[in-house]
């Protein structure tokens, strides 16, 4: 996979890309990621990083099931 994130990019496979460190890199803050149940859920600060990235102007935003 191919991640772009906070002006850079990462190539390799999923469990790689979407770690704590990687993603810490990427943004330049300290990211937690928790794999529970087939579900990934990566967190920020106390925020989730990925519900945030997909807010809109308009006030909708992308839900992923």
């Amino acid at each position: 996979m191919l991640y772009l994130g906070g002006g850079q990019a990462e190539l390799g496979i999923v469990d790689e890309i979407i770690s704590g460190p990687v993603l810490s890199k990427l943004y330049g803050s300290p990211i937690e990621v928790v794999h529970l149940n087939d579900r990934i859920f990566v967190m920020s600060g106390g925020h989730d990083v990925e519900r945030d990235a997909h807010q809109h102007a308009r006030g909708g935003r992308h839900v992923h099931v």
